[in-house]
């Protein structure tokens, strides 16, 4: 990529991003462009220690059951109600949510289910620490 690194440029496509660490207050920005619509899959990996070779437990594969259900969706939330600003929020393993709304900036996403991004026209943002 020609140029520097400082800022998302508006014509990237997918597999071009933008990293922005601020290790002071554990909070980073990746921003990616979903125009290439020839590639569909995006995997991150978070490493919780610095030398990437953390000590983890065995996965269990868990099978999504049922359908997936919208994050907008109250019902779709234990407490009933839509996760708010600075709430850890939890996917648990075997559910399949999409995220169709842009979330307050929450405190901590983790994924053990499914995540997914409604496919339409509009931007939506997941918002975590």
């Amino acid at each position: 990529m020609e140029g520097t690194l400082n800022e998302p440029k508006a014509g990237w496509t997918t597999g071009d991003n933008f990293l922005q660490n601020a290790t002071e207050i554990r909070e980073f920005e990746f921003v990616v462009n979903g125009r290439d619509t020839s590639i569909d899959r995006l995997e991150l990996e978070g490493l919780q220690c610095i030398t990437g070779v953390c000590p983890q437990a065995t996965v269990v594969i868990v099978p999504i059951a049922g359908d997936a259900l919208y994050w907008s969706n109250t019902t779709t939330w234990d407490s009933g109600v839509l996760p708010v600003a600075g709430e850890d929020v939890h996917i648990k393993p075997g559910v399949h949510i999409i995220l169709d709304i842009e979330t307050p900036i929450l405190n901590l996403v983790t994924v053990n289910g499914r995540l997914s991004f409604y496919d339409n026209t509009e931007t939506i943002h997941l918002k975590a620490k």
